[in-house]
């Protein structure tokens, strides 16, 4: 029986692996790893699926060893933070993402390529929204914010952001972060949402309202503007 070549086994097997296809893809990242035990992908993909089973101790193993072939490998330390979380180990979670993140940075000029700083910034939302999991928002935070930063289209990550702030009660910051937001993408329904949901919180009505008809007037069938403005004519009229 012919041998297959390694590099159509390796394309093979992150086909299977990104369709979920975790059952065929064993026995060929176990060849893989017979055949060349310095992929850090292959150490990724089996990593995962020791995640899957539930094998942390062997899943921790993969993802450092991924680590140790290519330090920036980023889907190798999100893996590793998030059974570290999992853990209850958030330090180390933490301190793993950013020592790859500072690696990918320095081995791309310093942030350069924006592709690289796409991917970078998609990382620290998954990060991110680990720690919103774990309600740990003040990580949370400063994930998303980094986000921001590093996109050219920021405003799905400033709304998490927002969100973490309010998860934290300062409305008042998350009114400011949101109306920075504002100037960038005036038009952004979502945003105009969350505005008026904070002025809502800081009994600033009025705003309310005018930020949720501004929703209607872009999207005159938005559900979730129709229901906060019905709601709140409705507490104006039983004031006393």
């Amino acid at each position: 029986m012919a041998t297959q070549d390694p590099q159509e086994l390796f394309e093979a097997a992150k086909e299977y692996f990104n369709e979920g296809h975790y059952k065929i893809v064993e026995p060929m990242i176990q060849q893989l790893m017979i055949i060349d035990d310095r992929n850090p992908e292959v150490h990724y993909m089996a990593g995962t699926l020791f995640f899957e089973k539930g094998k942390l101790k062997k899943a921790i193993h993969s993802f450092k060893r991924a680590l140790e072939i290519d330090p920036t490998f980023a889907d190798a330390s999100i893996g590793l933070s998030i059974i570290y979380n999992d853990l209850g180990r958030y330090s180390e979670g933490k301190k793993v993402f950013e020592e790859a993140y500072a690696r990918m940075k320095q081995k791309t000029s310093a942030g350069d390529d924006p592709y690289i700083n796409e991917k970078i910034a998609q990382k620290h939302e998954e990060l991110g929204d680990l720690y919103f999991l774990y309600k740990k928002y003040e990580d949370a935070l400063e994930n998303f914010n980094k986000a921001s930063e590093l996109s050219k289209n920021p405003v799905d990550y400033s709304l998490k952001a927002i969100d973490s702030l309010l998860q934290m009660k300062l409305h008042s910051r998350a009114l400011r972060e949101a109306e920075a937001a504002e100037k960038r993408s005036p038009n952004n329904v979502e945003l105009l949402l969350k505005l008026g949901q904070i002025h809502y919180q800081l009994d600033n009505r009025d705003k309310a309202d005018e930020y949720w008809e501004r929703v209607l007037a872009r999207d005159p069938d938005n559900m979730e503007a129709k229901n906060h403005l019905r709601h709140s004519q409705q507490e104006i009229y039983i004031r006393p």
